[in-house]
């Protein structure tokens, strides 16, 4: 098994309370810490404010959901290039056949299926963190 990295920062955006409670206290059981918000409109405010090692977003949040926030975070960093990418984590109950490809597509580095446990939360945690970010993608240029 390999080693869990040094401790991180990680922004939790979930609506539910007992999601919240249980990211967060198996995110301190591995040595990390944490900020916990209740919605993506929350999470886009606090992140504006300090960066994170790492976003753990649920995709389905009332208002601004978790792929708006994912959606908004990819587009800053084609503006904002050469900024290093966001690392981020998106959680679904939502185990359809192809939504964890559809989430990949849409910029997200892993994505974990609810109820989670902490064996399978702390390998792919593990699995995003190891992996190298790939690099913001470069603003396109118009030709007239």
């Amino acid at each position: 098994m390999t080693a869990m990295p040094p401790p991180i920062s990680v922004l939790v955006a979930d609506d539910d309370l007992f999601a919240q409670r249980l990211t967060i206290t198996m995110l301190r059981q591995l040595g990390h810490s944490g900020v916990v918000v209740a919605d993506g409109m929350r999470a886009l405010d606090v992140l504006s404010q300090r960066p994170f090692d790492l976003l753990l977003l649920d995709v389905a949040m009332p208002g601004v959901d978790g792929l708006a926030v994912l959606t908004a975070v990819r587009a800053a960093e084609v503006v904002d290039t050469p900024a290093p990418r966001q690392r981020v984590l998106m959680m679904t109950a939502y185990a359809e056949r192809d939504a964890e490809r559809r989430l990949l597509e849409a910029g997200a580095d892993g994505v974990i299926f609810k109820p989670f446990n902490p064996a399978q939360f702390s390998e792919r945690l593990r699995r995003v963190l190891a992996e190298a970010p790939a690099p913001a993608l470069p603003q396109s240029e118009e030709t007239p």
